[in-house]
């Protein structure tokens, strides 16, 4: 059925028939059935055949392509070189547009971009171009200084997935992108590429992330261009999920936060598509999280769950030892258990999860195998480099691992148990969960015990480690009041202290747990809200907003030194990354305050917490259909509009003594002091309506 071509490409048209099981038998008639047709050009390895292909090519099975005139074009240099400037940026139109907005709705149509008729008047050679090497180590080109050529800069208006395209004759364009102006201006990322014009032929830079690209022209004589334009390469994805409030702040940040993790769902759900381009596990299990609440994606997720475990198995059997953690790193084990848990509650997919049993089993017996006689994470696997994150003290290379990181580590590792022990009862295997369970217990107590100091009751000083402590359910009900008073409330000296977007995600999770809606968006506000007032169309990496304004992006390459007077000042770090999302779930699940409490929302729990908020509204995707709802405060009463799928089992919580269901009184099945709770297991559209 595969065939292999010279340029290990394959080469379909809609008489081929794909399938994600291999295994399955071919049908005559494949329509209806799980076999899809192959309508586009796939890389040998990749999608339905098989591990993606890396770096990043021209060819995916899943992944489609929309064409764009840049939003501005300035002139860098001779701008008397340049006659019909104007053709060059075209406005785009709303379906164009369409496609770099939230509510995309994952049309595969192709818009052609504008026909350009660009003259340009060169009259020197190429500078000289040194051959180097970048930090990936991937082969670059780099002008020598002091060129004098005609030059522009582009400017897509946000950051973008894609390549640029030339197509013209009479000369030869170098072409460099970044994802900041400084970066395309100083350091493009990959160096600049040299694009000879000859007549008919595109010619493509390679596929990056950014947002900027500068474009120099050398010629004798007269360069006509035809084209210049981004090819923009995404995910066709519907943006099913929606948030919007009554502060416009925290709407741009819910959908910036969704575009970032988009950008991320390339070939696999990639850490960032300008660098890594790699399934690290720790940035998808804050990225899954958005897609869960975004997209409510299951084929990327899936495929990426899948290949990102498969790796450390190391082509061994399913139940057989690993033959490390999860991308190398301990934590990283962790946060597959997390996202797996995640995932099956937002999709309800028991067959993926099913088929992860044996791999989830080998892995859980690996991550016991770090442990102690006591309980305690002591690295017995002597893995060179623990990460926690990219702040100081939460790194650690060496096998005697820094106290703060080992402490992290075992407290996230009680996390991951539970939701393992979740999942092995949800497929129904009892042995297995009943064994698991003693040993979260344990690991509980043990935490508690050795863990904790004894004169404060917190986790380390850290907040990123305490938030942790928080999140597992670690952390008791003395312990928890002390975390917050020592080391997360407002005016503690923690907040001081670096911490990248990863664990400030879960820094805000812990905030939700301990009651502090308000105070986890005010930070948001603050954190994320910082990256908006600097000018991010997608989040970043790593961030602090104390650091430098002035050429921000190059002082963003803090390595855990906890300030930036030591960071390595260059543009290496990635301004699109998905560990960078987490508002884009934290906010539908806390101000909104729709959570699955069972596979596939059949079990939910709709319990808002507008805080300052006048209003809140958006829609949760679910496999039974999208829960839409709005959520208005006025003086002391709260009103729910809420459009319930059929299917789902919802606990609503509605802030009030008193309740009323449509205009009549409804039995509250419980109550605390702020609210009233009542069930609602029938799909339709309800106001609930809750007084004091």
């Amino acid at each position: 059925m595969y065939q292999v071509i010279s340029v290990r490409v394959l080469r379909t048209d809609r008489s081929w028939y794909v399938s994600e099981h291999p295994n399955r038998a071919w049908k005559s008639n494949p329509e209806g059935t799980s076999w899809h047709a192959a309508t586009v050009e796939a890389g040998y390895g990749s999608g339905p055949w098989g591990t993606a292909v890396h770096p990043w090519t021209d060819y995916s099975s899943y992944l489609f392509h929309l064409y764009f005139q840049p939003e501005r074009v300035a002139v860098l240099r001779d701008p008397d070189a340049f006659s019909s400037l104007s053709t060059v940026v075209g406005i785009l139109t709303a379906k164009d547009a369409a496609a770099l907005r939230p509510d995309y709705q994952g049309s595969s149509e192709l818009m052609p971009s504008r026909v350009i008729d660009l003259l340009v008047h060169a009259d020197r050679s190429p500078a000289k171009v040194l051959h180097s090497k970048s930090v990936m180590n991937q082969p670059i080109l780099v002008t020598a200084p002091g060129s004098k050529a005609p030059e522009l800069l582009l400017d897509f208006g946000q950051e973008v997935t894609g390549r640029i395209q030339v197509r013209g004759t009479g000369g030869t364009v170098l072409i460099g992108t970044g994802e900041s102006r400084g970066e395309a201006l100083h350091c493009p990322w990959g160096g600049v590429h040299l694009l000879p014009l000859k007549a008919g032929e595109v010619e493509s830079t390679p596929y990056s992330a950014f947002r900027y690209a500068t474009v120099q022209f050398y010629g004798q004589g007269t360069i006509r261009l035809n084209r210049l334009r981004l090819d923009f390469k995404y995910y066709p994805v519907k943006y099913r999920g929606a948030f919007a409030c009554s502060d416009p702040l925290l709407t741009q940040i819910w959908y910036t936060g969704a575009y970032t993790a988009h950008l991320c769902m390339q070939k696999q759900i990639w850490d960032g598509p300008k660098r890594d381009r790699g399934l690290w596990m720790g940035d998808m299990q804050v990225t899954g999280r958005s897609i869960n609440y975004a997209f409510l994606d299951r084929y990327l997720m899936e495929l990426s769950l899948r290949l990102v475990r498969l790796e450390s198995q190391g082509g061994k059997a399913a139940n057989a030892t690993p033959t490390g953690y999860v991308n190398g790193l301990p934590g990283y084990s962790n946060a597959w258990f997390c996202a797996l848990y995640d995932f099956y509650l937002h999709s309800g997919d028991m067959t993926f999860i099913r088929s992860q049993h044996q791999l989830l089993l080998s892995m859980l017996r690996y991550v016991k195998q770090g442990f102690n006689k006591n309980n305690i994470f002591v690295n017995k696997h002597k893995f060179y480099l623990n990460f926690v994150d990219w702040a100081k003290y939460l790194v650690s290379a060496s096998p005697h691992q820094t106290s703060q990181v080992s402490t992290a580590t075992d407290l996230f590792t009680c996390w991951a148990v539970q939701r393992a022990v979740y999942l092995l009862n949800a497929m129904g295997d009892t042995a297995n969960a009943k064994k698991y369970a003693d040993w979260e217990r344990q690991l509980i107590a043990a935490a508690r015990r050795y863990l904790a100091s004894p004169k404060t009751d917190t986790y380390t000083n850290l907040r990123q480690v305490n938030a942790m402590a928080i999140d597992s359910h670690v952390a008791d009900a003395r312990q928890r009041n002390a975390i917050y008073s020592r080391i997360l409330g407002p005016d503690c000296t923690s907040w001081k202290q670096i911490a990248t977007p990863y664990y400030n995600d879960f820094v805000i999770m812990a905030l939700a747990h301990l009651g502090h809606y308000r105070q986890a968006v005010n930070f948001i506000r603050y954190y994320w809200g910082g990256m908006i007032h600097e000018g991010a169309t997608t989040f970043w990496e790593k961030y602090d907003p104390t650091w430098p304004k002035k050429h921000f992006h190059l002082f963003l390459n803090n390595s855990g030194r906890g300030d930036a007077k030591g960071a390595a000042v260059n543009y290496y770090i990635s301004l699109c990354h998905g560990w960078a999302s987490g508002p884009a779930s934290w906010l539908p699940a806390h101000v909104l305050g729709v959570q699955p409490q069972s596979g596939g929302f059949a079990k939910t729990t709709i319990i808002p917490h507008l805080g300052s908020l006048k209003w809140a509204t958006g829609r949760v995707p679910t496999p039974r259909g999208n829960i839409v709802l709005r959520v208005t405060r006025a003086g002391v009463s709260e009103s729910i509009d809420l459009t319930l799928p059929a299917g789902i089992n919802a606990l609503v919580g509605v802030a009030g003594d008193l309740v009323t269901v449509n205009g009549s009184k409804a039995e509250a099945v419980r109550r605390n002091r702020t609210r009233c709770y009542i069930d609602i297991n029938k799909a339709g559209t309800y106001i609930i309506e809750g007084r004091k």
